[in-house]
């Protein structure tokens, strides 16, 4: 029980600094919320670390290992905005695949490294399903830590352009929401980062 601690301390520093970055003057928040500044760098540092501390632990398999490291270098380089950057609409968007605009070429190289990912995560979800079901049954931190995360990345994924994704339903954001917004994603985007480094480090039991 003492592990989920863990996760209760990443959940007060989340909102403690919610207080604190929604308390700051709007050029500084627009400055931390903006791509490529702050908190979007903190973030990519600590899908780093969830990288390298997983080859900390002596019961998990080698494969699990990788897949885990190249799954969060994924992560890394979405923080740094490669995934936009690299290519003509972002490899993530649909627009990459769907518009003409985009060369065949680049779409092919996006489409496959996205089924490397997915086949990658899927990969590590079949290896260590029986860990993952042992952890769910008895309630394990590293199982709520992850269940939290989802939870956080679908919250923040809603809040991503969320101006954009209101508009042609009639509903129109107010430009004073907008910055706070950003931040508060960003912010959402480093828990994830400190819920996976959780997931990562609490002692697993049972099969590896």
């Amino acid at each position: 029980m003492r592990h989920h601690l863990w996760i209760i301390g990443v959940l007060i520093a989340f909102a403690l600094g919610l207080v604190w970055l929604l308390a700051q003057p709007e050029p500084e928040l627009k400055r931390l919320a903006s791509e490529g500044e702050g908190i979007e760098t903190a973030s990519a540092i600590g899908f780093g670390l969830c990288a390298l501390a997983v080859w900390a632990r002596t019961r998990t398999a080698a494969a699990s290992k990788v897949m885990v490291s190249v799954l969060m270098l994924v992560l890394v380089a979405r923080e740094l905005d490669l995934d936009k950057s690299q290519f003509t609409r972002g490899l993530f968007k649909s627009s990459q695949y769907l518009r003409g605009d985009v060369p065949v070429g680049e779409k092919l190289i996006g489409a496959l490294i996205l089924l490397a990912i997915a086949g990658c995560l899927i990969a590590l979800i079949r290896r260590e399903w029986a860990t993952l079901r042992d952890g769910l049954r008895v309630r394990h931190a590293g199982i709520a830590a992850l269940g939290v995360a989802a939870v956080f990345a679908a919250i923040a994924k809603s809040l991503d352009g969320i101006a954009r994704k209101l508009e042609p339903l009639g509903i129109v954001v107010d430009e004073g929401w907008i910055v706070p917004l950003q931040g508060t994603e960003e912010l959402m985007e480093l828990t994830i980062a400190a819920l996976l480094l959780v997931a990562v480090l609490v002692p697993w039991r049972g099969r590896r």
